[in-house]
């Protein structure tokens, strides 16, 4: 049976959050087919920076502010994923906070979590 891409997007801000923030992704998530984006508002942001060697991260770089909701929504034009998950720079998920929310999905097509 054939997953769903899930794309995880998130707004760059802060440097050190970005990077816990994508340790605790790596660290807790199970489900396999995905793909993070990180959008950087203005400044030019390189995977260097990130520290963090993956192929499965691009970094979508605006050339002016969007603000937050705009930048998620570039994001989401340049995402692939049937499952968007959008996520603060600051957050810190779970173990296996990926899973149950795409379960409830699921089995309801139409909800949002």
């Amino acid at each position: 049976m054939k997953t769903d891409l899930v794309s995880i997007i998130i707004h760059y801000g802060e440097i050190e959050y970005l990077r816990q923030c994508l340790i605790y992704i790596f660290q807790n998530t199970f489900y396999q087919n995905l793909e993070i984006i990180v959008v950087s508002n203005e400044k030019i942001l390189e995977m260097e920076e990130l520290c963090i060697p993956s192929n499965k991260v691009k970094i979508i770089n605006s050339h002016k502010n969007l603000g937050y909701a705009g930048s998620i929504n570039l994001g989401i034009k340049f995402s692939s994923g049937t499952i968007l998950a959008i996520l603060n720079n600051d957050v810190i998920v779970g173990n296996n906070w990926l899973n149950p929310l795409i379960q409830i999905l699921k089995k309801d097509n139409v909800a949002g979590v």
